[in-house]
């Protein structure tokens, strides 16, 4: 059992150097990096929404109190059924935007026609019920150029959400590493900036359509296959705060539609990022269930301890840049339900079909 526990240890102490090296990687390219910078009259913002008259009003607040706005703003309808139109005229004091309808279903297909509809070399998105400092575009003005900038993006939570928080958080960890060796595996669209003629050029959305969300996904993976520019920034003035999932159904509807669209992304690096996830832990599951069957409690401590520790000083960085260490607290009990929670994700993605903004994620049309 002592030979198990320390290869176990020592693959992922290996496993945090090389988490180490692949920060230091993503640092050194941000510092190489020159190019000319973005200006905001080169950007138009786009908001998908469906639905969201309860949820988009902070969203309205934070354009009304910016200290500065890109060219033009556009609102997209995804086909709407409450008053979310009605509140955007009512509540937005900015003259600078449009609301156009979108035609096909989908978050994909309202972000397509928006697109063709700008008018400026850089499309920002982002999500309706995001919020964001004044100084946010003052900050954006300071960018380089790039294809595809993920830009970063917080949650607002309290309670069990800041488990949830966390989980996202680890998760872009992951993705900065994987950037400093090679690039990201993950985009989000809540804050998202990308060049509209690079978006024309490689949008695969025809051969996807089917798939009524993950925007984001598809569209990294084009501009990855395509081999453009992609590359992530880290600053909190340039962050987007999102409401946590509000209760579990709607946390694991949220996971089970990042799971099931993994496979239609083709993605070999994420695909492959994941697989050693749940080669890890499913390891750490079952040496330490072992450790309890035979009534070995030091093995088990041991066992937790090293792998907090570890993932204590990978993420810890992440979460002091986007002022969010506080969660760090939160970090042991984390580390005690991940294992339960992925078999958990695993077993009912097999049978469970996920909806998004009340519709099947994927449409049979």
């Amino acid at each position: 059992m002592n030979n198990w526990i320390l290869l176990y240890c020592s693959l992922y102490i290996a496993l945090f150097f090389i988490c180490i090296k692949g920060i230091k990687r993503f640092f050194l390219k941000s510092l190489t990096k020159n190019s000319s910078t973005i200006q905001l009259d080169e950007i138009t913002l786009l908001i998908p929404f469906r639905n969201e008259e309860k949820r988009i009003v902070p969203l309205l607040n934070a354009l009304n109190n910016s200290s500065t706005l890109p060219h033009s703003i556009l609102f997209i309808d995804d086909h709407s059924t409450d008053k979310t139109v009605e509140v955007i005229q009512s509540s937005l004091k900015i003259d600078n935007y449009s609301i156009l309808h979108s035609v096909e279903n989908g978050k994909k297909a309202a972000i397509h026609y928006g697109v063709y509809n700008s008018k400026t070399a850089f499309i920002l998105t982002m999500d309706a019920d995001v919020t964001f400092e004044a100084s946010y575009f003052d900050t954006m003005s300071t960018l380089q150029e790039s294809d595809l900038i993920i830009l970063p993006v917080k949650m607002k939570s309290s309670g069990w959400q800041k488990i949830v928080e966390l989980d996202i958080y680890l998760l872009n960890v992951i993705n900065i590493i994987t950037a400093g060796f090679k690039r990201p595996i993950v985009s989000s669209g809540a804050n998202l900036l990308f060049k509209k003629s690079t978006f024309i050029e490689v949008n695969s959305y025809k051969m996807h359509r089917h798939v009524l969300s993950g925007d984001d996904q598809f569209l990294l993976a084009d501009f990855v296959k395509n081999k453009k520019e992609t590359s992530i920034v880290l600053n909190n003035q340039l962050a987007v705060t999102t409401p946590s999932p509000t209760s579990l159904p709607e946390f694991l509807d949220q996971r089970l539609r990042w799971i099931q669209k993994t496979p239609h992304v083709k993605d070999k690096l994420a695909m492959i990022v994941g697989f050693i996830q749940l080669f890890i832990t499913f390891s750490f599951i079952s040496l330490v269930a072992f450790c309890l069957i035979k009534s070995y409690y030091i093995g088990a401590i041991e066992l937790v301890l090293i792998k907090v520790f570890i993932d204590y000083a990978i993420v810890e960085f992440y979460l002091k840049e986007l002022q969010k260490r506080g969660l760090l607290l939160q970090l042991f009990v984390y580390e005690l339900l991940f294992p339960f929670y992925t078999l958990l994700l695993g077993l009912i993605s097999v049978f469970y079909k996920p909806e998004w903004k009340g519709r099947e994620t994927f449409s049979n049309k």
